[in-house]
């Protein structure tokens, strides 16, 4: 099963996914209700606007759709940050109430990269 996996992302062209996760991300991304105006707003806003519950999907919804577009631009090293740590990243960034969604985002991507770069790996 994994050869086949290695054989379809060769085929592809891309090291890190195979052609069938990029299909599936592109038809997720693609089904999108409505654009994602709210990873502009501060999550404070958010909490006001929406409460905990929802706003929390709404983080998690920007997790999936800026983690796999990582996919889509064929940018390994950034998927592999996010990878595996997006309850981490949901986290961070609810608990950074004052700052806007995507900014915290970036914050934890740019925070988890320096801390890989120092070890050697990514």
């Amino acid at each position: 099963m994994r050869d086949e996996m290695e054989r379809a992302s060769e085929s592809a062209g891309i090291s890190f996914f195979t052609e069938k996760e990029l299909e599936e991300t592109q038809k997720k991304i693609g089904s999108s209700r409505y654009p994602n105006n709210h990873r502009s707003m501060k999550i404070k806003e958010l909490l006001k606007k929406h409460k905990h519950i929802r706003t929390k999907e709404l983080v998690e919804e920007e997790i999936y759709i800026l983690k796999y577009s990582f996919i889509l631009f064929n940018n390994a090293e950034a998927y592999k940050i996010i990878n595996r740590h997006e309850k981490e990243l949901a986290e961070y960034v609810m608990d950074n109430k004052e700052e806007i969604m995507r900014v915290s985002m970036y914050d934890f991507i740019e925070t988890k990269s320096s801390k890989y770069s120092k070890r050697g790996t990514a």
